[in-house]
């Protein structure tokens, strides 16, 4: 099991989800926690990880500032569109 799934499964648990899986295919058997498991890929994909849109000040040393804003501004444009990663793992 990945890292993704094992996070999303503690997470729908604590929210009392059914994550039994179904016996055709790689799908939860109860439809909203697979409605939940896809728009939790959707958001994060495998590999990926969530970052906020600015970042925080712990994440920026005083010194950086001014390149690291430059930087993530960038790398922020860069980021692949959800809707080209959905496809990779459909």
């Amino acid at each position: 099991m990945s890292e993704q799934r094992e996070r999303f499964e503690a997470w729908a648990l604590a929210g009392h989800m059914n994550i039994r899986k179904s016996s055709v295919g790689d799908y939860y058997s109860d439809e909203k926690t697979e409605a939940s498991w896809r728009a939790w890929i959707a958001a994060c994909p495998q590999g990926f990880k969530p970052v906020p849109l600015k970042p925080t000040e712990d994440m920026i040393n005083p010194i950086d500032r001014l390149i690291m804003m430059g930087a993530w501004e960038y790398m922020l444009s860069k980021a692949p569109d959800p809707d080209e990663i959905w496809r990779i793992y459909d």
